[in-house]
Formats: C-alpha cells, structure tokens, sequence
C-alpha cells in the first residue's frame, strides 16, 4: 500500500483528520467566501445518436485478468462488448440512448453479462458541472448501475482517487445504515467519494450520516429519466440529483479540496465510466442464486454534458499520450539547472511502501527541501519513491543517460535504487552494505551516486515510466535495526547537454480578468526557456490584493485593481485583475431591464458570442444593444445568438416566495426561446415567443409561479435559439388567500372544494381539464408542514374527509394522472387552509412590480380568479390604463379593448378553455400583467 508523503516541494503537511473534521474544517473555510455560482457554456458532450469509439471503449471481462476477480466488489457478471449498444429510448421518439444491458447468459464462469464503457486513455475531465442523464431499469434485488470517474494518474486505488456521480441498487442493510429503512431499492440514490487516508486507509465520504443525504424519491427512479450532476471546482464537489423540476443535493454540504492534503487526487483529471454490474457488494447479491432482478435489464445513458463551472472546467483528448523528453531532467532538485522537471502536486508524487518509513530531520544537500526518511521497524522491509502521475517517456536517456543523486544512508545497511514502468515491469541495482559502486562511498556521509541507464535495460518500457527512482531494503539482507536516511538532488541526464536550459521568460492566462468580490479565479503559469521552447517549471505565487493559493486560485477579498504575479527562480510576471463590488443587485416584485445586467465581462453578467455591440446603443462591451420601439423601456438586447445568457443580481423580498414573471419580447419569424435560471438552476421550462411580425413588435411571454425565496440570487435569462429581441422582464408577487372556499392549483390542473365545517372538514379534487386524476389520484395532507405527509387515495369530485380540528392549518398537495402520460405532483406548491375558517372571497390579489402605482396607492383588482363566466377589473385611478390585452399563456392576443377611463370593467371569459391566461393593462404609467385562470 501507497501513503503519500509531506515534504515534497512547496507543500504543507498533511494533517491525519478524521473525515468529518476535513468537512467542516473546509466547510468552515468555504462559508467565508461569498462565491457566485456560475454555469458556464458546454465545453464537450455526447447525446449517444452513435458510440464513439475514439471516446467510449467497452471494458471487458470480470477483473480476473488483472488480479481483479469480480472487479474487487464480488460482482457476478461478465462484461462484454455485444451488451454495449445505441438504441432509441423508449417512449422517446428519435432519441437515441446507450444501452448497457444485463443478461442472463454464461460467459466464462460467470452466470450473467453485462455492459461497461470507459474513457481511459481517451478522455479526461479536469473540473466543470458534469450532468448524466440515466434510466435505469428494475433493480429488484441485483442490479447496480453506476456513472462514475476514477483518476487519470498512474497510481493505484485509492491513490489516483474515485468520485461516484451515482449509484443504485443499494441493499437494505445499507439504507438502514443510512438511516432510510422505508426506502425501496428502485427510489433511493447515493454518490460518493473515495481517496487514500494516511495509515494506508480508505477514505469516503458516506460513511457519515449526518453528512450524506442520499434522495429517497416519492415516485421509482426506474423505467424513466433522472438527470445527475456534480459541480466540480478546485475547493469542492457538490453531488446533486435532479428529478423532474427539483435538483435534490445528496451531502449535507459540498465536499471540500485540499490541493496539499489528503484529498489532493480531486485536483487533478479524472476519466469517466458507465456500467450495469450485477451483484456485488453494494447490493450484497454474492451469489447467483439471490439475484432476483427481471433479466433482461437495460438501463440507458441519454447524454453525457461537461460544463465550464465557476470559470472551472476543461477537456483533454487523448491524454496517455506522450511526448519524449530531452535534455536533463529533474526529478527532485532546487538548485541544479535542468531542461524540464517533475511538478510535484500536479503530475508528481512522494510514497512511501507499506507504512515503513516515516518522516525524517536529515537537512538537505542543496537547496531548501529533501526526502528525509527514518525507517519504522527493525528487521523489516522498507521502500519508496517519487511516481510521474502520467508516465513520462524517458526513450531518449537509455543510450547515454544516466541516472545522479545524492544519498546520505548508513554504511552497514543494504538497498537497491529501482525505475518502474506503466506496464507492471520494474529493474533494480543493488548497493550491499559496505560495498562501493557507482561513486558511492559508504562512510554513513552524503555521496554522489551516478548509475548509466543502459542498466536498468531489459523488460523495461522506458516510454513511459511510472516511478522515476525508487530504493527499498535487500531481500535477504534487511536492516538490524531502525535508522535514517536522505535523498537529495535526482537528476536523470540524457548525456547530450551542453548548455542546460534555464527559465527565461514566464506568461500568465489570463493576462486582465475582471471578477466580482467574492469569486474565484485560476491563472495559470507557462514558462520558455532561453531558446524560446517551452520549459517545466515550479512557480510560486503572490498578489497586491486578495489571496491566492500555491497552485494560483485566486480569490477576490476586496474592489480594486490587483496584480497576480507568478516566480520561478530569479524570473517574474504578472497579470492584472479588476475586482468590482458585489452588485446590490435588483428588488423583487419589479421590473428588470434587459440591458441593465450585472456588470463585470464576459464570465460575470453575460455570454455572447460575437465581439462589440452591434447595436451600438447604451454600453461598449459585447452585449448588443439598440433604442427600442414600444411603450416602456427604452433599449432593447437583440442579436440574439443560440447558447448566449444575461445574468442579473436579484433581491427577492416576496414573502410567499412566489413570483409570476411576464418577458417583453418580439420576434419576426416566432423561432426565439428561452427560460430562466435561479442561482443556476432552471425554474422555468423553454419558452416559446410567438411570430410577432416584426423585431420591434412587442408581445408578453409569461412563465407562472416562479418559486424563488427571500435572498440575493443570481438569475440567469438563459437564449435557447436565435430569432428575438428583449426589453424587459416584470416579476410580480402571487398571493394566495388561504381561506378561499375554492383554489387552484399553480398549474392550473385541478382547482379543490373546501368546506366550511369545523367538525367533519373535507376537500375535494376538481379536475380543471379532461384526464385529469385518471386513474391516479393521491393526496397528501398533514397540519405539520414539515413533517413527511402520509398519502391517501382519492376519487376526483368527491369530498374526502380530514381528519384535523377547528383553526388548525391543513397542508396539503396532489399526485395524480394527466392526459399527457405519467403523472404530475404539487409537492413544491402546497396548498393550505384554516379548518372551519375557509371565508367566501375566491378571488386573487396580485401585488404588482410597478413602483409609481405603489407609491400612489394605486391598486388593481381582478375577481373572481378563477373565473367562470365573467372576470371583473376594478382601477382605482382610470386615468392610469387605456387599453386591456388578453393573452394564452404562449402569448397568443385573444382579445384586445379600451378602458375608456372606466373604472369598472367586465370581461364575458365563458368561451375561454379552461387554462392559464394573462391581462395586459397598458397606458401612461407603463405596463403592468395579471395572471388570471379559468
């Protein structure tokens, strides 16, 4: 077993925590950061319409040809290449999936096949939101999907580190352990995290059930479409789940990074997988016969996206590929010139073997670091060695190369100096006590060992080595007692160099970034040498402004204008940043200007895709902008590019934390779509704008019951197609009267009778349009509204009976069937009402956003909502509004009238389809919406 080391360069030591106190050591530390979520444009994808086989490759067998029988998890099938196919998704018409399925059929040993792809050696993923979105099959008792990552360096597990996006099929004994014993095997998720512990241990992360909130769903997971994500950044991974409309986290909090500790492997790339295992462990299906899951199984893999996440992210293809090295190379040096060298923390590491060594205080040859070790036990083995995380192809060395150090190591103690290669072949030499060989004197003292490379020749693949020097005891000749040694100055040279390459000039990317106060920024550092190549190099960091770690994250403390420097030797640069204040940000119920969103570049308040304003109206940056023609607002955002997005600070000050928001939009040819974000999640689905005629034709396009709570957020106008012009977004406040007789659902599937008797009170479920609650038809209740409610079965149009009492608050929301297929639930809208106390107004008050209405006490009322026959329009001030507007909730006009100064105004809606309307009330005091429902 492997244990990373302490005393590599520039890192700090790894403190032995327990996994708990890690968290909340970097949770606290986190808290401190005032970070704005940001989700980027995709950086890679694959929607699987074929299997891309410079990508995915289907891993085959069950583990036992790499000493690795049942894949180290007891699993019982065998992978094989003919389980791995496209296929369209059922009930998805021209959508085509992966399909990993599991059979039962022989192969081998083995009573079951199944599907496994991985991208090793093709693709790695280095920070971003990874989404997957999966459909699994009945796990019953057996089947264990997973979509997961495991890490690009060449070391073994736990080292190289292991992050599980999902997994299912947990067995019952583990949901209790979680704390979930109601929970079934087709409704319950977790994920996970996996790394080395110091003592040669395992850590994870949820072992802890205070910390891991696995999603336990109302509905099963199986048979339909869930989509997974983790939002990955150099502090921290956030595991999510997000089913239908809500995105459930599966910790407690987001896991912290430490780049100098012992989750140090999530600082680096990891590569993916997808499979369907059968049996196993997590399932604790350990034979053939106690698999009990329909077979075939087949669980599909519709998509695979990558993110750019906080600025974070990055793809690389072809990664095992390497380049061969030239010049002298530096494997642990201060001071000795060398044309490249290990950069320890990013593609280098220190192990000790087994626990047998421990930190030393041997001071160091040269420089300001060394490998100090004092052995543990006597008469015992010892050993270790700096690892290259990717290989390294050392071709050009073995002729005349040779391999220098500095070793201080008593003279009656034997050891061998080792290199090992990525293909499990390894070449020791010897050094017996008291023997003098390749300049080594043994007088206990510091000497000079220099070893030609054409000795280590032999089965070893010199084009891609793993450990770059190595040294452990002598079999047959172990040490008699504890001592200490050190190693200093390691140096393979190719035995060409004349004139060693030297740093001479350095670049930072980005060179001028603008950030908001509280962000995060990684500068990255590139060295050249004195010919003008490029050159390895260790840097450290430093900034006039705010902080920044070793390995560059910067984060921004304070505004200002900062520099951000990065040293190598005796040679600097620096890059310049501009951190704005934080935005105060907009106050809801109000109106929002498109133009007017947060400032900061391109990683901040926007994303377009072509360079300056095309509009050339209002500001200079990349945003197009023009004066608009209409009614209120007086620019307009338009040139308006598929994948682009404005990005506003909010102040949500809506007490039932609910909002109806109406988008001032025009489009000429009805192509424009968009939705909406809060705090990176989507609160609306994609909107539709209507063919408008012209670009300066302006419509409302509206999106009903925002849910967003009281709080600074970030919202996002996010454009899912080119084809429109916006002017302005109005978000108004929904209230609900909870004593109405009579409400509507949110969605206006189904409104529900109340009645007015405190001693037997019942409601009743009204469908609002044909198919509604048919056959399903489920309602939740309880007068604890944050308890778990219990379900009870209901047939539509009858009263069921509740069972609470007089001036107590009854919570409750619906599941049932619709038209469409499936089923629809309220569970984020709920509803309630006083028991005995349910009132006769069935109207609605709409708060409206426009401030001078507000100012002058200036109200509207619009009853009954909902309506039937008549909808009534009550203006306090005539002289505000001139013309009334009614649109579907697509923004389709159906009926359009003047107020002529009435303060009164009856509307015939006996001919409108039951649905979602909206009335537009326009004149000289601007615009203003009313959602009303039929």
């Amino acid at each position: 077993m492997e244990t990373m080391l302490t005393f590599k360069k520039k890192r700090s030591k790894i403190r032995n925590l327990p996994i708990k106190a890690l968290c909340l050591l970097g949770l606290l530390f986190l808290s401190h950061l005032a970070v704005q979520a940001q989700i980027g444009p995709i950086i890679w994808e694959d929607n699987f319409n074929s299997l891309n086989n410079d990508i995915w490759q289907p891993d085959i067998g069950d583990g036992c040809d790499i000493g690795l029988c049942g894949w180290g998890n007891q699993e019982l099938q065998s992978y094989q290449a003919n389980n791995v196919y496209i296929d369209n998704v059922p009930g998805e018409s021209g959508n085509n999936a992966l399909v990993l399925e599991a059979r039962n059929e022989n192969s081998g040993s083995r009573a079951f096949t199944s599907g496994k792809v991985t991208t090793k050696g093709n693709l790695s993923v280095h920070y971003g939101l990874i989404e997957v979105r999966v459909r699994v099959p009945d796990l019953n008792q057996g089947l264990w999907p997973a979509a997961w990552l495991l890490g690009t360096a060449n070391l073994t597990w736990p080292a190289n580190g292991e992050i599980d996006i999902m997994e299912m099929g947990f067995s019952q004994a583990a949901r209790d352990e979680q704390q979930e014993p109601n929970s079934t095997v087709n409704n319950y998720i977790g994920a996970n995290a996996f790394f080395p512990i110091p003592g040669g241990g395992v850590g994870n992360i949820a072992y802890d059930v205070d910390y891991n909130q696995p999603y336990v769903a109302s509905t099963p997971l199986n048979d339909r479409f869930v989509t997974y994500r983790i939002y990955w950044e150099p502090t921290q991974i956030r595991f999510t789940v997000l089913d239908g409309s809500l995105e459930h986290d599966l910790y407690a909090n987001p896991f912290p990074i430490d780049p100098e500790g012992v989750t140090a492997p999530f600082s680096r790339p990891f590569y993916m997988l997808l499979n369907l295992a059968v049996g196993g462990t997590l399932p604790g299906t350990l034979s053939n016969g106690q698999v009990t899951a329909p077979l075939p199984g087949k669980m599909y893999v519709d998509y695979v996206r990558v993110y750019e996440w906080n600025g974070h992210g990055s793809v690389e293809f072809d990664y095992n590929d390497l380049i061969a090295e030239t010049g002298d190379f530096g494997v642990y040096t201060d001071n000795t010139p060398t044309n490249s060298q290990l950069v320890f923390g990013t593609d280098a590491e220190i192990y000790a073997w087994g626990e047998t060594l421990e930190e030393g205080n041997i001071a160091p040859y040269e420089g300001d670091n060394v490998i100090a070790w004092n052995t543990t036990t006597s008469n015992s083995w010892f050993g270790g060695g700096i690892a290259a995380l990717n290989g390294k192809d050392m071709s050009n060395y073995v002729e005349d190369g040779s391999l220098k150090f500095k070793i201080k190591i008593p003279g009656n103690v034997a050891f061998r100096i080792g290199i090992t290669d990525n293909y499990t072949n390894e070449k020791f030499i010897e050094f017996p006590a008291g023997q003098s060989q390749y300049g080594l004197t043994r007088n206990g003292d510091w000497g000079q060992v220099e070893i030609p490379l054409a000795d280590f020749e032999g089965l070893l693949a010199f084009q891609n080595i793993n450990y770059m020097f190595a040294i452990s005891s002598l079999d047959g000749a172990l040490p008699s007692s504890t001592f200490q040694f050190a190693i200093d100055d390691i140096v393979w040279e190719d035995g060409n160099s004349q004139n060693p390459r030297v740093v001479s000039s350095i670049s930072i990317s980005p060179a001028n970034i603008s950030i908001t106060n509280g962000q995060t920024q990684q500068f990255e550092a590139n060295a050249l040498d004195q010919y003008g190549d490029p050159i390895a190099a260790n840097f450290s960091w430093s900034t006039t402004g705010g902080n920044i770690s070793s390995s560059g994250l910067y984060t921004a403390t304070e505004a200002g204008s900062f520099e951000v420097t990065a040293t190598s030797g005796s040679v600097s640069h620096s890059a310049n940043i501009t951190v704005t204040a934080l935005s105060n940000g907009t106050t809801l119920p109000g109106t929002i200007q498109a133009e007017d969103y947060d400032e900061g570049g391109q990683n901040v308040g926007y994303y377009d895709t072509s360079a300056g304003n095309t509009g050339g109206a209002y500001k200079s940056d990349d945003v197009d902008i023009e004066n608009a023609n209409d009614d209120s607002g007086t620019y307009n955002v338009g040139w308006i590019e598929n994948g682009e997005w404005l990005q506003y600070t909010i102040n949500s000050t809506a007490s039932s934390g609910t909002y109806d928001f109406s988008f001032r939009v025009a489009s000429p040819n009805g192509n424009g779509r968009f939705h909406l974000e809060i705090d990176g999640v989507a609160v609306t689905e994609t909107l539709e704008v209507p063919n408008t005629g012209a670009w300066q034709n302006y419509v409302n396009v509206n999106a009903t019951n925002v849910s967003i709570s009281e709080g600074q957020h970030t919202m996002r106008l996010v454009f899912d197609n080119s084809g429109l012009n916006i002017n302005y977004m109005v978000a108004s406040e929904v209230q609900n009267n909870n004593n109405n007789c009579n409400q509507t659902a949110s969605n206006g599937d189904f409104s529900v009778e109340i009645s007015n008797d405190s001693n037997n009170p019942s409601i009743s479920f009204i469908p609002e349009r044909a198919g509604v609650g048919s056959p399903t038809s489920i309602l939740y209740y309880s007068t604890n509204p944050n308890a778990t409610f219990p379900g009870y079965g209901v047939s539509p149009n009858i009263p069921f009976t509740i069972n609470a009492n007089e001036g107590e608050t009854v919570y409750f929301y619906y599941t049932y069937s619709v038209p469409e297929g499936g089923e629809n639930n309220t569970f984020g809208n709920k509803q309630s009402f006083v028991v005995g106390n349910c009132g006769n107004n069935s109207a609605r008050t709409l708060i409206l956003a426009n401030d001078k209405i507000s100012e002058n006490d200036k109200m509207i009322r619009v009853y009954p909502n909902p309506t039937k026959t008549y909808l009534n329009i009550d203006i306090t001030d005539a002289e505000i509004y001139t013309t009334i507007k009614i649109f579907t909730v697509h923004g389709k006009l159906l009926n359009q009238f003047s107020t002529e100064g009435k303060n009164s105004i009856r509307v015939n809606t006996s001919s409108f389809p039951s649905g979602i309307y909206f009335l537009e009330l326009s004149g000289n005091s601007g615009t203003e919406t009313v959602k009303i429902i039929k």
